[in-house]
């Protein structure tokens, strides 16, 4: 007798769960959002590999970054901004922009550039000098400033 009265609840039981996750799946993107890793921001040039990553480096002055690490054959380039110090929270922090491009070849020609750019903060750093947080930046105008600038430099003329 008791199996039949299990038996009456698993289709109210049934539905119940087929309704729950079925909402797991129209999440609004506004709440989903800050659990995904942000996308890289990707730009397409018309000049090859070398000449877009010789304009790329360039225009990292253009910005205030310098020159980390990374090659045209590596096909990435790594540039950390100036150190800003003080900030919102407290008068020891310091602040620094971490930007990463890879270089690869387009589809349909060209070089396509995907650029993510790090915050990365030290809250205290004469507590703890050298334990700073990092965080990707989905917007940021750093993105658009960069490709601005490589633009500009692949659109100068050559000597």
């Amino acid at each position: 007798m008791t199996v039949m009265k299990s038996m009456k609840f698993f289709p109210l039981f049934f539905g119940l769960m087929c309704f729950f996750l079925a909402g797991c799946d129209s999440m609004p993107e506004s709440i989903s959002t800050p659990f995904s890793p942000p996308q890289p921001k990707l730009r397409v040039f018309a000049a090859d590999e070398r000449t877009t990553f010789a304009a790329a480096r360039a225009a990292l002055g253009d910005i205030g970054f310098g020159y980390a690490r990374g090659g045209p054959a590596q096909g990435r380039l790594e540039a950390m901004s100036g150190l800003q110090s003080g900030g919102e929270s407290a008068l020891n922090s310091t602040r620094q922009f971490q930007l990463e491009a890879n270089f690869s070849p387009a589809p349909d020609g060209g070089t396509q550039v995907s650029v993510v750019v790090h915050e990365v903060v030290e809250e205290d750093s004469r507590q703890s000098p050298g334990r700073g947080t990092s965080k990707a930046l989905r917007d940021s105008p750093i993105y658009d400033e960069f490709f601005r600038a490589v633009e500009r430099r692949l659109a100068a003329p050559h000597d």
